[in-house]
This record gives C-alpha cells, sequence and structure tokens, in this order.
C-alpha cells in the first residue's frame, strides 16, 4: 500500500503479515484518518477504492497516487517537491525486475465513504437481528411518510427458551427518527409505540405459542425499527411505556446522510435504555427480535417470515407489516 507513511509500500519476508493502521509498539490500531473534499456536497456517500498491489519486487508505484477530487497543487511546492512531482508523473518508474519477470497481484477493496461520524453502537443483543447494513441505511431513498401497523402472525418458541416457570411476558418497541425537514432551532422528535403482554406458562416442557397480536400503530418518517423482547413476568414489574424514557431530539437543517447517522445513534440509545429496563424489572430478559425498514422499502410491508437468512433453533417468529399514507 502507497500511504504518506509508506511511499515505497511494505517490504514483506516469506510468510510474514502487516496489518495496515497499527501505528505503535502497543499495538493500538489507529487506522487512517479520511477527509471529506470540501467541494463535494455531504448529501450521500460516495463510493472508494482501496488498491492494494503485491510484487515479486520491488516497485516504484508512486505514479499512481494524484489529488483526485482534494484539489489542484498549491501552486507553493519547493524546486525539490517539483522536481519529485514530475518524477512521479512521468518517465520509467520501476526497477529491473528480476530473472524469471516480475509476479504482482492487485486487489480492489470497493466501499463507500460516509461523510459523517458513525453513529454509536447498539449494546443490545437479539436472536434474530434483521437490520441491513448500517452504510445501506443511512443511504437508503427517500420515501413518503405513513402510519405502520405491526402485527405478530405468530411466535412459537421451544420449551427450553421459554424462561420462567410462572409466567411470561412479550415487549415491543417501535420507534422511528425524523431526519429531514425542519430547523435546527425546531428539532425532531422520535415517535415512539410500547406494548406489553402478560400469558401463563404453557406448563413444563411445554413450548410457548403466541399469535395474533397488533405489536405496534406508529406514525413513521424515513425509517421504522422494531424490537422484541421475552422475558419472564415478575411480580409487579412494570410495562414497557413505563421503563422507556422520551428519545433525545434530532437538530434539523442538516445533510441528509449525517441526520440519518444521528436518528440512527438515537435509535440505539433507546433500544439500549429499554433493554437495560427490562432486565432490571424482570430479573432476566432475551432479546428475540431487531430490525429496520426505511421508508423507500415501504417500511417493511407484507408477510415477513423471520429467520430464513438464518433460522435461529427453537424459534419461529412471523410478522405482517402494513403501510398505511
Amino acid at each position: 500500500m502507497i500511504s504518506n507513511a509508506s511511499p515505497s509500500g511494505i517490504p514483506l519476508a516469506n510468510e510474514k503479515s502487516v496489518v495496515l493502521g497499527l501505528r505503535d509498539e502497543l499495538g493500538t490500531l489507529q487506522g487512517f484518518p479520511s477527509t471529506w473534499p470540501e467541494r463535494v456536497l455531504r448529501d450521500t456517500a460516495r463510493p472508494e477504492t482501496v488498491l492494494v498491489i503485491s510484487t515479486s519486487a520491488t516497485q516504484d508505484l508512486q505514479g499512481l497516487a494524484q489529488d483526485g477530487i482534494a484539489g489542484p497543487r498549491s501552486g507553493n511546492e519547493t524546486r525539490l517537491q517539483e522536481l519529485l512531482l514530475q518524477i512521479a508523473d512521468g518517465g520509467p518508474r520501476s526497477e529491473t525486475a528480476p530473472s524469471g519477470g516480475l509476479r504482482y497481484a492487485v486487489r480492489h477493496l470497493d466501499y463507500l465513504f460516509v461523510p459523517a461520524d458513525r453513529p454509536p453502537a447498539e449494546r443490545s443483543r437479539f436472536a434474530l437481528d434483521e437490520r441491513p447494513d448500517l452504510t445501506q441505511l443511512l443511504i437508503s431513498p427517500p420515501g413518503e411518510p405513513a402510519e405502520v401497523t405491526v402485527h405478530l402472525e405468530e411466535l412459537v418458541l421451544a420449551a427450553d427458551r421459554v424462561p420462567g416457570a410462572a409466567g411470561v411476558r412479550l415487549d415491543a418497541l417501535a420507534l422511528s427518527v425524523p431526519e429531514v425537514a425542519g430547523t435546527p432551532t425546531t428539532p425532531h422528535t422520535a415517535t415512539v409505540h410500547t406494548a406489553t403482554w402478560r400469558a401463563p406458562a404453557a406448563g413444563p416442557g411445554a413450548a410457548l405459542t403466541i399469535a395474533d397480536r397488533a405489536l405496534a400503530v406508529i406514525a413513521a418518517r424515513e425509517r421504522l425499527h422494531l424490537a422484541l423482547w421475552i422475558s419472564p413476568d415478575a411480580a409487579g414489574a412494570p410495562d414497557l411505556a413505563d421503563l422507556v424514557d422520551a428519545p433525545s431530539a434530532v437538530p434539523g437543517d442538516r445533510p441528509r446522510v449525517v441526520a440519518a447517522a444521528a436518528a440512527q445513534g438515537v435509535a440505539a440509545s433507546v433500544v439500549d435504555q429499554a433493554a437495560a429496563a427490562l432486565a432490571a424489572a424482570t430479573g432476566a430478559s432475551t432479546g428475540l427480535y431487531r430490525s429496520c425498514w426505511p421508508a423507500g422499502g415501504d417500511f417493511g410491508a407484507g408477510i415477513r417470515p423471520t429467520g430464513l437468512s438464518r433460522p435461529e433453533p427453537g424459534l419461529t417468529l412471523r410478522l405482517r407489516v402494513e403501510a398505511k399514507r
């Protein structure tokens, strides 16, 4: 890899490896900082490529370095800098290859560069987590707001996954965080819907079945988050509605992808707070399902059998989502 720190690449002995971005003897992985060009709009992600070239002999590949869209040269380079730039821009650059010819391999590592800080990662864990990739969520196309109803068609838990012998509770959290329109002085607030159902235990060694429940009816914009938990029904434990605080506001009047990243952070905070509150109130709580549906995908409308890509043993869950505009 050609970089400011390694302008001629990194030599590697046989069967040795190097971790790019490892900056000190203590093994701190710092990576490589990236900057967003000032003349490029911060309205969406843009494609980037890391080009990895492996050669069997030392090669001068600095001619690959270029200013790209970061801007032209300043014009204030010293004479030495001008000579080095001229050498890099033209003329022979490769050293003599060893007998038998030069061997090389080229690999393209393509990714999307998002002009926003990465939102805080959600700490809660769920048996089935079907959220799309974070970058795809942030750049998903906009769609019209809708009133979304999420139905639980069927939930079946094997006997060894049923918490508590006396009874169980199912808690649902639906959350939509607006991202566009508004001003810095008129921030957006999230729309939250919670629900709690309690059911007696089915008996020793019996599976638990819950069917035909409306999990949420919510006015959704941009993205709709859904989280489900199953817990033992502890005596006197409050409903989820009494455990979740009002989420923080998201400032308006910002590029859409930046606002989307902030909204993801708000959603992660609300879900983590709900998970922690349920665990404290019930003694033990298990995250069953987590997803996020963008408006551009009609908020996931339709019948949604879960776990198709990664089945979870002992858990069957089927949802129906309706979006009305």
